[in-house]
């Protein structure tokens, strides 16, 4: 079994009770082994690899500084990543209802795409890339 780092990252204001209380993002496949909680405050949530932001994922030059970003649409009731025209782009993976096996779909920079509990989201190109699996905590 893997030991798993765990970093939590939040925004400045309090979280809002309308809202989930967290996104968890489980890192996956050659990258495996952390795990990040993400606070929901009501803001959108920026990631990449810049400290000052405070949402480090990787030091890795494949991750851009901002590189998605994850946003709750209180209407609409769900979470949804769009891409911050990064350099090498992001993907969104889910499982085909029939034969279970993951599609990559690529992530717009400019229409957000919903996220569901259990898909993956995949930083880079293929040969590179960071994968992590969504889910959430109420």
């Amino acid at each position: 079994p893997k030991v798993t780092e765990e970093t939590t990252i939040q925004n400045k204001q309090p979280a809002s009770k309308k809202y989930p209380d967290h996104i968890i993002l489980s890192s996956v496949g050659h990258f495996g082994g952390h795990t990040f909680r993400l606070q929901w405050s009501g803001k959108t949530i920026i990631l990449g690899r810049d400290y000052e932001l405070g949402s480090f994922l990787s030091k890795d030059l494949e991750v851009s500084r901002e590189h998605y970003a994850l946003n709750y649409d209180a209407l609409a009731g769900e979470w949804t990543v769009i891409d911050l025209k990064s350099r090498n782009g992001t993907g969104y993976m889910y499982p085909d209802e029939v034969t279970g096996e993951m599609i990559e779909v690529e992530v717009s920079d400019r229409v957000p795409k919903k996220i569901e509990k259990g898909c993956h989201l995949v930083l880079g190109n293929s040969l590179t890339s960071m994968e992590f699996k969504v889910d959430f905590e109420e």
